[in-house]
């Protein structure tokens, strides 16, 4: 699966895939936004590892994706998760 495209259908894609296909989008904008992983930890309030994680994985608890996408300015996307 391609994580830099803008658009997926998650029906066609396990949990696992899609929570990486976030991840690897979150790392494209934290780097479009010149940040390093421990620049956006402190913001987030996080840890560099979690970053990491959540980067590559995708698996973090929802508290941090929120903290997250509030970081990098993704919160009015992140508000139509449910919409």
């Amino acid at each position: 699966m391609n994580v830099n495209s803008s658009y997926f259908d998650p029906r066609l894609y396990s949990a696992f895939e899609v929570c990486r296909v976030l991840g690897g989008r979150a790392r494209a904008l934290r780097i479009a936004r010149s940040l390093r992983q421990s620049d956006l930890a402190e913001a987030a309030g996080v840890t560099a590892a979690t970053i990491g994680r959540f980067e590559q994985t995708g698996k973090v608890g929802f508290d941090v994706v929120v903290k997250i996408a509030i970081t990098l300015g993704a919160e009015l996307e992140l508000a139509q998760l449910f919409a």
